[in-house]
């Protein structure tokens, strides 16, 4: 499979995870809405390294887990700052509930391409 394709499904996948995490967070449990959202966000950087290491980079050689999976934090840390701005902007902007999940699924786009890059040169490269 293309590794386009391979890491925009791994990240799908992900982003499913996600929002689940999120919506359960937020309206089940109650947790306030940004602390919903970054746990929610751990669990997605979780699944997107084990994913991408799995699928995606496979035929790489792999740096040693608790290395690679501490990139994959930082790289994601990157990312997050696209992501997590468009958020806080949309729901400054439009605070009504309806606009929280497009807030969120604006913020994850924003932050896609970012996420690929420094997987593709700085999280999977050959060590």
């Amino acid at each position: 499979m293309n590794k386009k394709l391979c890491f925009l499904t791994v990240g799908f996948i992900a982003f499913c995870i996600d929002t689940s995490v999120f919506w359960c967070l937020f309206n089940v449990v109650g947790i306030e809405m940004y602390c919903a959202r970054m746990t929610a966000f751990t669990f997605a950087v979780l699944v997107t390294w084990y994913g991408n290491r799995r699928f995606t980079f496979q035929e790489r050689k792999q740096l040693a887990r608790y290395k690679q999976i501490r990139r994959a934090f930082i790289s994601s840390l990157c990312s997050l700052l696209p992501n997590i701005t468009f958020f806080y902007l949309l729901t400054s902007i439009l605070p009504q509930p309806q606009f929280i999940y497009i807030a969120f699924i604006g913020g994850v786009i924003a932050g896609t391409m970012s996420n690929f890059i420094l997987s593709d040169k700085f999280v999977y490269k050959e060590c």
